[in-house]
């Protein structure tokens, strides 16, 4: 990698789904907050936190009996691709 940063871009509807099921660490809140208010990006450090807390989130949440996922699940499972920095 270049050493450059990479700025991965969330919608508001992720900030908010992100905000109501994750425990966030007042740092993330904080800057999701913002995102739903009028940001549209996050630095690639507190992308990687973020699809961490979201992977944690699937293991405990976001399968149901069958190991299906849940719909919490499902969308758990599209922000940890949306949140990758490669």
């Amino acid at each position: 990698m270049s050493g450059e940063k990479e700025i991965v871009f969330i919608n508001a509807s992720d900030a908010s789904f992100m905000l109501r099921v994750l425990d966030l660490p007042s740092e993330l809140r904080d800057k999701l907050e913002s995102v739903t208010a009028r940001a549209r990006e996050l630095s690639d450090d507190d992308a990687d936190k973020l699809r961490d807390l979201c992977a944690d989130k699937l293991q405990t949440h976001g399968f149901n009996a069958d190991y299906d996922p849940t719909d919490v699940g499902q969308k758990l499972e599209g922000l940890i691709d949306k949140l990758f920095v490669g």
